[in-house]
């Protein structure tokens, strides 16, 4: 393979596998990691993202990739917990998922192949929505919406897209009680995030609202 279009990291599950889908079916080649996979169509590549030993796992991946297109993150997981009984094992969790993993691998891509032409992060409703017992998903999300941006200011990175969906009809949520009806199908997000990465700007910032369902563009940048 001479080029990888998309590396999509957290492309096993939810948004990022259908997201995965959707672009293998333009055509497009696709990498997906995760900690495990469950379709024998999907390329795979093993990549534990709470792992102490991140940095190396990160570099043994992009030392074996072509260049890459356009990088997709889409991984996370939900925390809710009381801001006094965060510790601090699990503020390093959040971290480091949410935030140290993106930014290494951006890092390392640009120390391999010097520029990157695409850079998309999926985030949430939670960077801009303080919630009282997702403090730290809150602010790990507002980062690395923020982390991208400034991505978008310099030389390295072309394109830059924060997909900020609301609630949506993943397994994300498998291990809490919430009430799933409202919450966002899969395919308007993914729908979404193409209609996003077929336009020309540099830079968007999308929300996806539900409750009713609405796309709001809240920037762009030529």
């Amino acid at each position: 393979m001479q080029r990888l279009d998309n590396l999509i990291i957290g492309g096993t599950r939810g948004i990022g596998q259908a997201l995965a889908l959707a672009l293998q079916a333009q055509q497009e080649s696709v990498l997906v990691t995760g900690r495990t996979v469950d379709r024998p169509d999907q390329e795979f590549y093993k990549l534990d993202l709470a792992s102490d030993d991140l940095a190396t796992h990160i570099q043994k991946l992009v030392a074996n990739l072509p260049p890459v297109k356009r990088l997709i993150y889409s991984a996370g997981f939900f925390q809710e917990l009381d801001f006094m009984a965060i510790d601090e094992a699990s503020i390093n969790q959040m971290l480091r998922v949410n935030f140290q993993a993106p930014f290494l691998l951006v890092q390392a891509l640009l120390k391999k192949q010097k520029t990157l032409p695409e850079c998309v992060v999926i985030t949430s409703t939670s960077q801009f929505t303080p919630r009282p017992l997702e403090s730290l998903y809150c602010s790990t999300k507002a980062g690395l919406a923020m982390l991208t941006a400034c991505l978008h200011e310099t030389s390295y990175v072309e394109r830059c897209r924060v997909i900020a969906p609301s609630g949506t009809k993943t397994s994300f949520y498998r291990d809490t009680e919430r009430d799933l009806s409202s919450f966002l199908d899969v395919e308007t997000v993914v729908t979404a995030i193409q209609d996003s990465l077929a336009r020309p700007a540099s830079f968007e910032f999308v929300k996806i609202l539900r409750n009713p369902v609405k796309i709001i563009v809240a920037e762009q940048l030529s």
